[in-house]
């Protein structure tokens, strides 16, 4: 048994998403349409209104709205503690993204299931 912890695991997996989506926008950001750029990761990022509805419809069992806090978190915001407790519900709610992304992550790492 390693002495990773899904902390640190889940860290490493993000900053590789993070790297790959990085490399998919060259400047560093996007035009939003009106001629402002915007930062690529933006898109991930949720109004205060629309984040306590996701939480709202996660918290009464829909997995896709955990998945989309999941996003918000650990995409937009970068924060990996909060993220994980959402991946965690995501998962737990039988949303199939979260299911695939821990599976990848436990192959990449190299670890058994956290469920």
């Amino acid at each position: 048994m390693s002495n990773f912890s899904l902390m640190s695991i889940f860290h490493r997996f993000i900053v590789s998403l993070l790297l790959i989506f990085g490399s998919l926008t060259l400047q560093g950001g996007c035009s939003s349409g009106d001629g402002q750029l915007s930062h690529r990761d933006s898109v991930f990022i949720k109004s205060e209104a629309e984040l306590a509805d996701l939480k709202s419809k996660a918290n009464a069992g829909n997995g896709d709205a955990a998945w989309a806090v999941f996003e918000h978190y650990a995409l937009g915001m970068r924060d990996q503690a909060t993220a994980e407790k959402w991946l965690k519900m995501a998962d737990q709610l039988g949303n199939e993204k979260a299911r695939k992304y821990i599976e990848l992550l436990l192959i990449k790492t190299h670890h058994q299931p956290i469920r």
